[in-house]
C-alpha cells in the first residue's frame, strides 16, 4: 500500500455489520492521526440509513472512500492492500472476510460479538475490542496506528490461526474426528441399533461439505438426499455397505 495506512471494512452495509460504529469513531480519533489514515468501506447496500451515513462521511472526508459492492476478486485485492481490517459487527458468527484477511496476513480488529473472537489471543494474532462501541474502536485505531510497526507480526500470527482452525484441511479433520469419537466402528457392527453410522470421509466442495458414511447391514439404513429420506428398501442392496450422504452443510 505504498506507505499509506489503510483501514478497510468489508461487508454488506447494514446495522448488523457496524459500518456506523466505525463512522461514529472518526470524530473520536485525534485529528492528526485521523488525517494520516485512509478508510476504505466496501460492500453492497442493505440498510439505507447506514449507507446514507457512509455516503455523507465519504463526501465530508477526502480520506474516506466508499466502493459500494465489488466482485470477490476486487474485495480480495482491496483487503490485501490494507494495513488493518476492522470488523465491528454487532452479530456475526464467522465472517468469511476475517478468514480472507488471515490468509493474506492482514491484521484484523474485531468486535467481541464475532464468533472468530473465540480463536483470538488479543494482541498476539489479532485484536479484539473490549466493547463494540465507537469510543472503544476509536481508542483501538489510535493505539494501533501509534504502534503500527507491530502489525506485520500480528498479521503473520493471524495466518497460523487460519491454518490451524479455519482451513479446509483442518475443518475436514475435525469433522471426521468428531464423528469417529461419537460413533465407534466396533460398536456399530456389534450392536443392532437402527440408523447408527460411521463417518469415513469428508470432502470440501464449492457448495459445502460432502460426507461419506458406512453402516452395518444389520442396521436399518436411511440416506438423506435432496430434502428426502430414503429407507433401506429403496437403496441398492449390493451397495449398502458404503453410501454417500448428499447433505450439504452451509
Amino acid at each position: 500500500h505504498n506507505g499509506r495506512f489503510i483501514i478497510s471494512i468489508v461487508g454488506t452495509v447494514s446495522y448488523r455489520k457496524g459500518q456506523d460504529i466505525l463512522i461514529d469513531a472518526f470524530a473520536k480519533i485525534p485529528k492528526e492521526i485521523f488525517n494520516e489514515i485512509e478508510f476504505h468501506i466496501i460492500g453492497s447496500v442493505i440498510d439505507l440509513e447506514v449507507v446514507e451515513k457512509v455516503n455523507r462521511a465519504a463526501k465530508e472526508n477526502c480520506n474516506v472512500l466508499y466502493y459500494g459492492g465489488v466482485s470477490n476478486d476486487a474485495a480480495i485485492r482491496l483487503i490485501s492492500q490494507s494495513s488493518l481490517l476492522v470488523v465491528p459487527s454487532r452479530d456475526d458468527p464467522m465472517p468469511v472476510v476475517i478468514t480472507e484477511a488471515m490468509i493474506l496476513r492482514v491484521p484484523v480488529l474485531i468486535s467481541n460479538t464475532v464468533g472468530t473472537a473465540d480463536l483470538i489471543k488479543d494482541g498476539e494474532n489479532a485484536f479484539v475490542l473490549k466493547e463494540n462501541t465507537s469510543d472503544a474502536l476509536a481508542e483501538s485505531i489510535t493505539n494501533l496506528y501509534q504502534h503500527r510497526e507491530e502489525l506485520k507480526t500480528v498479521g503473520k500470527n493471524g495466518y497460523y490461526v487460519y491454518a490451524r482452525y479455519l482451513s479446509d484441511d483442518s475443518f475436514e479433520k475435525k469433522i471426521i474426528k468428531i464423528f469417529n469419537e461419537t460413533y465407534k466402528k466396533d460398536e456399530i457392527i456389534e450392536t443392532n441399533i437402527d440408523n447408527q453410522v460411521l463417518l469415513t470421509d469428508a470432502e470440501m466442495l464449492s457448495c459445502g461439505i460432502r460426507l461419506l458414511f458406512i453402516c452395518s447391514v444389520n442396521n436399518v439404513l436411511k440416506i438423506y438426499s435432496d430434502g428426502k429420506y430414503y429407507h433401506e428398501e429403496e437403496i441398492d442392496k449390493n451397495d449398502i455397505q458404503i453410501q454417500s450422504m448428499n447433505k450439504f452443510l452451509k
